[in-house]
């Protein structure tokens, strides 16, 4: 098979995953990038700032599939089972706890939000109609035909019971952060809620857009927090049969759902929907290929080409769908020095890196923008392969005869392949493997290493999140939560500036400050792949998380 000799032939050519144990190396890798077991981990926000743990909100659906296609005189076909498999199942099924992007392809099948996206446009989804009176008010009327899976309505007490969930210390839902910009929720009728903020904030709706998921207040009063996070209630095209961990989850169709295709089809066409847990990478991609499932997200890296030339299953590419990093600690030696920083930038060979742990399908990553993004500004010098200027700038940080640093990481092979290349020029890296919540807590937190791996997924949006985040004061993925008067006043302005093109110069401005004091060092960005079977059509990547496919308007051909 095609996949064999791939494997054969990058092994001859030293390939660095598979010289390190092909099954265990390649998902040690992607685990840096959220991407094993069919997603990034729960969701925040639009920015591309969520990291290792967190999903974001992304604007793009651009991809390409190598399977069969329908044609647009095609008629979608109802009915029908879709049986898909991925390495794990549902960590967090409640979609205000969740976010969506702790597992937004199957959220996004029985939890819908209040307001989506239209091109670049938030609009009403769940809710009839979106009204901003002033800067500080947000209005929405809510559609009277919508039901929660008990049958409940969805109406404006339940607006208001998610809001004032959301914003529960206790529960420390990812939404917290959305719903804590809202002050009230007044009700003056049954279907109207009108949101009052804390403060005027033009990105508010980008923040609360995503996070706006409801729960029936009655199914989780009666069921209690510990049997809803089991079988979570919601409104959406499918109902929840059942979760589990490691077994099946499934899905059943909503045969009351209103909200139509564009095309004025009723949605969904699939009747059901499995999901498999299968943790073997091969035996994923082994699934698919025989006819047991339509649909693996995500697949390996490695089995890209064996798809490829299938007669019964084919992959769909959403090009640069996440992105690879070093991140420094900037304030405690020694990576508060800013020469030091840039030396490691100028040592890094990333189409080296894309060549040994993404067989050369990603690209070298400058930021984590898409390719098309709206932010992007060629005029900001990018750090390139310099072993010249990476020993001039080791020189000029105090250290001619070279450095020893200890790297954080939870994605080895990433933190090995670096460690190679700095050793060159004489940056001595020791790796320490740790555990996820170790690693938030050491380094994220305390500051306890001068730099680390990490990874996340690219954005095409606005950067708000990111830069509240990863550069604000106290920022949860600022590694060492330093005070930073200056980009706090900067993330200030961004809240404050209504106008697009504005916030677009605020970004800019703030992306060239990151670029010149060098606070991370990019490797590469790395497409996703979905296996799909030639039977399955209609599968597009998520508006709000490129690397989860969407299979709402899904249909079996």
């Amino acid at each position: 098979m095609a996949g064999g000799t791939d494997r054969g032939s990058a092994v001859n050519q030293g390939n660095y995953w598979l010289r390190r144990n092909a099954s265990v190396s390649r998902r040690r890798f992607l685990a840096g990038t959220g991407l094993v077991g069919g997603g990034i981990a729960a969701a925040l926000t639009v920015g591309c700032g969520s990291g290792e743990d967190d999903s974001s909100s992304s604007q793009n659906t651009t991809g390409t599939s190598s399977a069969a296609s329908p044609a647009t005189t095609q008629v979608a076909k109802r009915g029908g089972t879709l049986t898909m498999a991925r390495a794990g199942n549902l960590a967090f099924a409640d979609p205000q706890r969740s976010s969506g992007g702790n597992d937004p392809v199957f959220t996004r099948l029985y939890a819908e939000t209040l307001l989506r996206y239209d091109g670049d446009t938030i609009k009403a989804y769940i809710a009839e109609s979106l009204e901003q009176p002033d800067t500080s008010t947000v209005t929405l009327k809510l559609r009277k035909d919508i039901k929660f899976a008990d049958g409940t309505p969805v109406n404006a007490e339940a607006v208001k019971f998610a809001v004032e969930r959301g914003k529960d210390a206790k529960l420390n839902a990812p939404v917290r952060p959305a719903m804590s910009l809202i002050k009230t929720v007044e009700t003056p009728d049954e279907f109207t809620a009108v949101l009052k903020l804390e403060r005027p904030n033009a990105l508010f709706l980008s923040s609360f857009a995503p996070s706006s998921y409801l729960v029936s207040p009655t199914a989780l009063t009666k069921m209690g927090q510990d049997e809803f996070t089991k079988k979570p209630v919601s409104a959406g095209p499918y109902k929840v049969e059942k979760i589990t961990q490691d077994g099946e989850s499934v899905f059943v169709k909503d045969p009351e759902w209103p909200i139509r295709a564009a095309n004025g089809d009723q949605l969904p066409y699939i009747d059901r929907i499995i999901n498999r847990v299968i943790p073997q990478p091969e035996a994923l991609v082994a699934a698919l290929l025989a006819g047991d499932v339509q649909l693996v997200n995500v697949v390996d890296l490695a089995s890209v080409s064996q798809l490829k030339s299938s007669d019964s299953a084919g992959v769909f590419e959403v090009p640069a769908a996440s992105w690879q990093t070093v991140e420094f600690v900037t304030n405690r030696a020694p990576s508060d020095n800013v020469s030091l920083r840039k030396a490691i930038n100028y040592a890094i060979n990333r189409e080296e890196i894309n060549k040994q742990l993404a067989f050369g399908l990603g690209k070298p990553a400058t930021e984590c923008l898409t390719l098309d993004s709206w932010l992007l500004d060629s005029s900001i010098q990018r750090y390139e392969y310099d072993a010249k200027k990476a020993t001039e700038a080791l020189g000029q940080a105090g250290y001619p005869d070279g450095v020893d640093l200890k790297i954080a990481t939870y994605a080895p092979a990433q933190a090995e392949a670096i460690q190679q290349q700095l050793a060159k020029l004489k940056i001595r890296l020791t790796i320490d493997n740790l555990e996820l919540a170790v690693y938030q807590d050491k380094f994220r937190t305390k500051g306890e290493y001068p730099l680390a791996t990490a990874g996340g997924p690219t954005e095409s949006g606005e950067l708000y999140q990111y830069f509240l985040t990863r550069m604000g004061s106290k920022g949860k993925y600022n590694p060492g939560q330093p005070t930073n008067p200056e980009w706090d006043a900067l993330i200030t302005k961004v809240e404050t500036a209504f106008e697009q093109n504005e916030r677009k110069a605020l970004y800019q401005q703030m992306l060239k400050k990151s670029y010149e004091e060098s606070y991370r060092a990019w490797t590469i960005t790395i497409p996703v792949y979905y296996g799909v079977s030639k039977k399955l059509r209609g599968v597009v990547p998520l508006r709000e998380n490129r690397t989860n496919p969407d299979l709402r308007a899904a249909w079996l051909a």
